[in-house]
């Protein structure tokens, strides 16, 4: 388990840490902090457990010169992941999410300021670096992204769902990554109504499907939508 601790009246003095619990079977294990450098917040920590393994993706920095870190416990300690993994280096991130697809893989999804709108981006592990998945961004350039949602097919292909557009006029998206591209799921908007507001898309996959879940707005009424795929 993986929190932000605020400064003082907590563990530490410092502006916020982030910190990791592992259950030890009849106790609780509280590592380290995660910071780089305690002097610089740190937050948004997101958990992946792999091959016996647990790494943490989290956010350093101030809000809109940041940057995106994982690290992986051993018995030593700490260690970093190769380096930063966001494109540009020191700036506004948003919300890393890490996970493990059944091969013991780490990838990474994030938002990431490209020109002043939120972008999507995705990249893995490949034991050595953070490799991006695809040329460019996941989302569309210049349409502010949000509510991203990272999982895995039956064969372990990333899938990622999120909302695009500005408030009032969002999209649901969804695409798979098939080792070269992303191709779009279900036509490219999986919107019930095009015109309907939508929010909070979430993504879930495994050897049955894809399963897309998220709220739109229809007649002023929030209404749960799904969409799937086997």
């Amino acid at each position: 388990m993986g929190w932000t601790d605020i400064g003082t009246g907590t563990r530490s003095m410092y502006p916020s840490v982030v910190s990791l619990k592992l259950w030890q079977g009849r106790g609780w294990l509280t590592t380290p902090y995660l910071n780089l450098n305690l002097r610089q917040p740190a937050f948004m920590p997101s958990v992946a457990h792999a091959g016996g393994k647990v790494s943490v993706a989290y956010v350093e920095g101030p809000t809109t010169r940041s940057n995106i870190w994982v690290r992986q416990w051993t018995p030593e300690g700490w260690r970093t992941l190769g380096r930063r993994v966001n494109v540009r280096p020191d700036t506004y991130v948003f919300r890393p999410l890490l996970r493990a697809d059944g091969l013991g893989r780490l990838t990474v999804a994030w938002l990431e300021d490209l020109r002043g709108a939120d972008t999507l981006y995705v990249s893995r592990w490949n034991g050595r670096v953070w490799e991006r998945l695809g040329s460019g961004p996941v989302s569309r350039p210049g349409e502010h992204a949000a509510t991203a949602s990272l999982a895995f097919d039956g064969q372990q292909r990333p899938v990622v769902a999120w909302t695009q557009g500005p408030d009032g006029r969002r999209t649901v998206r969804a695409v798979r990554w098939d080792g070269s591209r992303w191709l779009p799921l279900g036509g490219g908007v999986l919107n019930a109504t095009s015109s309907a507001d939508v929010d909070h898309a979430t993504v879930a996959g495994s050897r049955y499907g894809i399963l897309v879940a998220w709220r739109e707005l229809r007649g002023g009424v929030w209404q749960l939508r799904t969409w799937s795929q086997p």
